[in-house]
């Protein structure tokens, strides 16, 4: 998901997919299930919670 807000296009439906993530009780982690959004993998992966800060950063400066 992070990698399509950079790329640019559908913000607002991935920013709330990732809204929507349970993820590691709130904490980015590195990978998570499709279907529930709930940890796989990396639970409270800080390296990817700058990666993730970065994509939201990004979409919203990359506006116009």
């Amino acid at each position: 998901l992070c990698n399509l807000l950079l790329a640019g296009g559908h913000k607002e439906e991935l920013l709330d997919t990732l809204r929507a993530m349970p993820m590691d009780n709130g904490i980015a982690c590195e990978t998570v299930w499709p279907e529930s959004g709930k940890v796989n993998t990396g639970a409270a992966f800080a390296t990817f919670a700058g990666f993730y800060a970065n994509a939201i950063i990004e979409a919203y400066e990359n506006e116009n």
